[in-house]
């Protein structure tokens, strides 16, 4: 398969070239108003050129936006870094590129307004402590949102706003995910009343940026209104990181058709969740030793919820993953994580459109496994989504109680393709490594008379040392115990298992 690229589906094109300079900036020790002011200017600027990157220049307990800094550097020997020490000339020096600045305040009060009309009017955000900057750099006031509210700016400013990104975001947060809605022009509300009107004027099948007081309100209410959200309020330099584009190759690990038939065996995949959430993935997961950088990654398989949709927001991530996964006896899978973003399918009005635009994305990223989180089990649902090409099989993930676990694990059929639940679930709280080793070496090793003979393990990233858990429970599993990606799990499963019809 051909490298790969993402196609911007849900958002407009790219704007600018690609610099050769990066203009960055050092947050540590800056005030909110001016990280607020400077993902402002980012944003905006990036409308033309993708060249502001805002990042610690120490490292710090974050690595992640210093590491794709220094990862898009060594791409091209000719870039450069230039790092700005002096905020007012800094802003003076892109004020060419500004129209003037939105004013907010006291403290954040107006805030999410202010980013709403600074993304349509190409201003930056300042409030009582920052205004300064703006006059200094000759900026003249384009609105005052002092004291107003996300229905204020959208009944003023409505039709200019981007139909295909919307954020909710909480004012509190100063710099990240600001640049990228100002970026798109798009509208930014927070646990607002008036949320589900501003969701259904977006169209169908586009995201839902940010994150809300409730993961579950979040997740539902973009499901009601036919769009996907990505978890992302904590997510930096999206501005930019979605204009630094490159070549994604293929995953490195599948599994090798025919398969030869065993018996005496059962199969078991483990599936760490949470790959639907942007900020984490361009963050800190690539470099923690509980999770991407854990040295007992590559010495066991392991399969990995990994959103499609993701390629478009840092396809830099992306690639570094798909390129420092494990091959060879033990393996790093990566399965779709929900969609283009997460939903509950059994709450989508129009599930077929959300699968069509998936799969698109599936097939950008070299997947063919999908995960899914829903609140019910729905039989219907199940067979739109085995009826969708492209999709081989489906793992359910059950959002409603016992960490994700539901059904004892059964496989379901339809149109010749399984959907199998989870079976055990590595959460604290849940089942403990005692818990799935005596069940994994207790069950049926029958796999060509038996479905359950083929067992799905979720791996719950935030419980303590999941990594270290998984390999625990590897180490001791029986020699008839065989850990597989899901790929090959499923494949096995639809080999010796699919119903005749």
């Amino acid at each position: 398969m051909a490298a790969m690229c993402g196609l911007a589906l849900f958002s407009f094109s790219a704007w600018g070239t690609t610099p050769k300079t990066i203009q960055a900036i050092d947050v540590e020790g800056l005030s909110d108003s001016e990280l607020s002011l400077l993902a402002s200017l980012m944003g905006v600027v990036a409308k033309t050129s993708p060249e502001i990157y805002l990042a610690p220049r120490k490292k710090t307990a974050n690595p992640g936006p210093s590491f794709w800094l220094e990862l898009y550097l060594k791409d091209d020997p000719a870039r450069t870094v230039q790092w700005n020490d002096h905020l007012m000339l800094f802003v003076k020096d892109y004020a060419s590129k500004l129209k003037g600045y939105v004013l907010y305040g006291p403290g954040t009060e107006g805030l999410n307004a202010a980013t709403s009309l600074a993304g349509v009017l190409d201003a930056v955000v300042v409030n009582e402590h920052t205004e300064a900057m703006a006059l200094y750099a000759g900026l003249k006031r384009l609105a005052d949102t002092r004291g107003k509210t996300d229905s204020w700016a959208w009944k003023q400013y409505g039709p200019r706003f981007n139909r295909k990104v919307i954020a909710s975001l909480n004012p509190n947060i100063a710099l990240a995910l600001r640049d990228y809605t100002i970026f798109q022009k798009a509208f930014v509300y927070y646990e607002s009343p008036y949320a589900l009107d501003y969701l259904g004027a977006q169209l169908p099948h586009s995201l839902v940026f940010g994150w809300g007081a409730s993961e579950f309100v979040f997740f539902q209410n973009a499901s009601k209104k036919n769009l996907q959200a990505l978890a992302s309020d904590y997510l930096h330099n999206a501005s930019v990181l979605s204009q630094w584009t490159v070549a994604v190759p293929p995953q490195k690990t599948h599994v090798d058709l025919p398969l030869e038939p065993e018996d005496s065996v059962h199969y078991v995949a483990f599936v760490m969740s949470d790959g639907d959430n942007p900020q984490w993935l361009t963050n800190t997961f690539a470099f923690d030793q509980k999770w991407w950088a854990s040295p007992r990654r590559g010495t066991f398989t392991m399969n990995w919820d990994l959103s499609p949709g993701f390629i478009d927001v840092s396809s830099l991530t992306y690639r570094y993953l798909h390129e420092s996964a494990s091959q060879g006896s033990a393996k790093d899978y990566f399965v779709t994580a929900h969609g283009v973003g997460s939903d509950y399918p059994s709450e989508v009005p129009d599930l077929r459109g959300a699968l069509a635009q998936t799969v698109g994305y599936m097939q950008k990223t070299d997947q063919s496994m999908l995960s899914i989180l829903d609140n019910r089990w729905d039989p219907k649902t199940i067979d739109t989504i085995l009826e969708t090409q492209s999709i081989e099989g489906v793992m359910f993930k059950f959002n409603g109680c016992c960490g994700y676990k539901s059904r004892d694990g059964k496989v379901y059929w339809h149109n010749g393709k399984p959907a199998i639940a989870v079976k055990y679930s590595l959460w604290e709280g849940y089942d403990t490594t005692d818990d799935i080793v005596a069940g994994l070496n207790a069950s049926s090793r029958r796999p060509l008379l038996d479905d359950d003979a083929y067992s799905v393990v979720n791996v719950h990233p935030w419980s303590p040392d999941p990594m270290e858990n998984v390999a625990k429970i590897v180490a001791r599993l029986d020699s008839q115990v065989r850990v597989v990606t899901l790929e090959e799990l499923v494949l096995r499963l639809r080999a010796n298992r699919t119903p005749k019809p």
